[in-house]
């Protein structure tokens, strides 16, 4: 037999058995199965995926999606949303959102209670309070790095421009017009260790970044630094709340 002829042969039986395999998928009655008519493919289905088997409730997934919503993530880039199991008592989810860890906390009523920035950080979501946009709150590797330039600039003015120092285990929060950084810098070959808590306040009207407090190993730093005590808004509750 030649060469071409058993190709022949050999493609002819794969379609058999696909033509044969699509056959014997498809429902007598021309019914979709069970299992596909048991879900409801909203408009909003594919975008509530991340959800997965995590939360079953139908109540929560629209509270959650809903808030989400309301703080603009986009859900296509949740990672690892899962349930927080600890001694709290509280029904609480964690998931990553841009290389950023988030916490969704829930009420008694199955309604989101608040969307928080890690575990410290600011709720960009709270119920009957308006919501923040959560890209501004992110940390990024570019605000991290402004992050830290600001911190050199403080341990400088702090310890009189030490020519060896490295800055360590610091954590940055952005929360409204207030940024802050604390954690350790080491000063010296021997790495002498000070804690730093230092606080910035921004400007939006004239787009400028103010030192605001500095705080050395628990004394605080007189900072040489001009402006307007801010005048600090309170959050503002959605209308009707």
């Amino acid at each position: 037999m030649s060469i071409k002829k058993s190709l022949f042969i050999y493609l002819t039986a794969c379609l058999l058995v696909l033509l044969c395999v699509g056959c014997a998928a498809e429902p007598d009655d021309g019914k979709t199965s069970d299992s596909e008519e048991e879900i409801e493919y909203t408009e909003d289905y594919y975008d509530r995926l991340f959800l997965g088997e995590v939360v079953t409730d139908e109540a929560k997934r629209e509270s959650i999606f809903a808030s989400l919503t309301d703080i603009n993530i986009n859900t296509e880039f949740i990672k690892d949303f899962a349930k927080i199991e600890d001694e709290s008592g509280e029904e609480k989810y964690s998931f990553t959102y841009r290389d950023n860890p988030f916490i969704v906390y829930m009420d008694e009523d199955s309604t989101v209670a608040s969307v928080r920035v890690g575990e410290d950080g600011t709720d960009v979501y709270l119920k009957g309070y308006e919501p923040y946009n959560a890209d501004d709150y992110i940390m990024t590797d570019s605000r991290i790095q402004g992050f830290q330039s600001m911190m050199r600039n403080a341990v400088e003015v702090a310890f009189d421009y030490p020519e060896i120092y490295e800055l360590s285990d610091f954590s940055y929060k952005h929360e409204g017009a207030f940024y802050y950084m604390n954690g350790t810098v080491l000063i010296g070959e021997a790495k002498k260790a000070h804690s730093m808590e230092f606080v910035c306040y921004y400007e939006e009207a004239e787009n400028t970044m103010h030192w605001y407090s500095l705080n050395v190993d628990g004394e605080s730093i007189l900072l040489e630094t001009v402006f307007e005590e801010p005048v600090i808004e309170e959050r503002q509750p959605l209308s009707g709340e």
